[in-house]
């Protein structure tokens, strides 16, 4: 017997004159095995085709679909939407890096800049 379920995503646009930061709500029924990312297309096809979020891997391993949920820094594509018994679920960035809109945030001049520090590469003893 599925639910339903209650998404309060974060929309924003920074680079809109007209956008203010609110939250949109949207009422979905939930799946067997839904996650955050399965329930944030769904949003995305049926509701709001605007709404803007990050995915590369869906695998938990990339981390491009990290978000705060219900607080919390969570991956959308590991996060079970039954996890939630009040059926409730309030989306937002996360914090810290630059928003580029809604859901969605520059990780990626982070990780650049992160490799760089770590040397994240091979280093061998000889010239090629």
């Amino acid at each position: 017997m599925s639910r339903k379920i209650t998404i309060k995503a974060f929309k924003y646009n920074p680079l809109s004159k007209i956008s203010k930061p609110h939250f949109a709500t949207y009422e979905l029924e939930e799946t067997d095995g839904m996650t955050l990312f399965i329930a944030l297309n769904v949003i995305r096809e049926k509701f709001d085709p605007e709404l803007s979020f990050d995915f590369v891997c869906r695998a938990g391993i990339c981390g491009s679909c990290g978000m705060l949920v219900n607080g919390k820094p969570s991956l959308a594509c590991r996060t079970l939407t039954k996890d939630y018994p009040d059926g409730v679920i309030e989306l937002m960035p996360l914090p810290v890096f630059k928003l580029l809109k809604d859901l969605s945030v520059d990780t990626g001049n982070w990780m650049n800049a992160m490799s760089k520090r770590v040397e994240s590469w091979i280093h061998t003893d000889h010239e090629t």
